[in-house]
């Protein structure tokens, strides 16, 4: 059932980090060939809709091990119904590997959760307010210019270039103060990008003062790759100190 599995430490129970329940102790499953059929069957036992994402913590934490792996066909009703490799002490104490998680299309329709219950239908009531805690521009001589990238949900992902403006450009030099407009280079300026992909279709507009503020898809949901990564030079470095 669906109280046998969460999704924690995200927006909402239909997106964030894998626990499932064993012998009444949640625990971590940590990511042995993880990819978007388990994450279909998650979002289908948590009545969450569609899978649009999966990904895995860039740095190993601590806690209880409960699977070490899981290989789904995609059509399973229950993650319980995969093939599971409950947890040996030897890999869990590695820290080697690190947890999985999962975007499903239910969690863009959320701003409020149920928390410290072991169910997902009871407890108190969080609000919470969808946004990124930072951004940066990474791979060039400065911190004014490179590839575009946010940090959501515990790692640092690739911003799309797909439709973006002059317009958004600017938001995003004014916000890391490196002066009041750039230019979206339009070759591999600073490398090319790296998933995960975490925003796509950016549009800013004229009363945008910030990233966060600004129109885009979903949260991992983009037709992105490496190539359509936003490559940024903005007008005026930071003053070295």
């Amino acid at each position: 059932t669906a109280e046998t599995l969460r999704l924690v430490d995200g927006p909402g129970h239909c997106e964030g980090r894998l626990e499932v329940l064993q012998k009444n102790i949640w625990g971590r499953v940590l990511d042995h060939q993880w990819d978007m059929k388990e994450a279909e069957v998650v979002c289908r036992q948590l009545h969450c809709g569609e899978a649009i994402g999966s990904f895995r913590l860039k740095e190993p934490i601590s806690g209880t091990v409960a699977w070490n792996s899981v290989t789904c066909q995609g059509s399973e009703k229950h993650i319980e119904d995969c093939s599971v490799t409950i947890n040996s002490s030897s890999v869990a104490s590695s820290n080697l590997v690190t947890d999985v998680g999962v975007i499903c299309s239910a969690a863009e329709e959320r701003s409020v959760r149920l928390v410290d219950s072991f169910h997902h239908c009871a407890g108190l009531v969080e609000v919470y307010r969808r946004d990124f805690t930072d951004l940066r521009l990474v791979g060039g001589v400065n911190e004014c210019e490179g590839r575009l990238e946010v940090y959501y949900n515990g790692s640092w992902g690739s911003v799309c270039s797909n439709l973006m403006s002059s317009h958004s450009v600017s938001v995003i030099c004014k916000q890391l103060n490196c002066g009041t407009s750039g230019q979206l280079e339009t070759s591999f300026t600073y490398g090319s990008g790296a998933a995960p992909y975490w925003l796509d279709l950016i549009d800013c507009r004229s009363q945008d003062n910030t990233l966060s503020e600004c129109l885009s898809a979903p949260w991992g949901e983009n037709n992105c790759s490496a190539s359509e990564v936003a490559q940024i030079t903005c007008q005026n470095p930071k003053e070295s100190t």
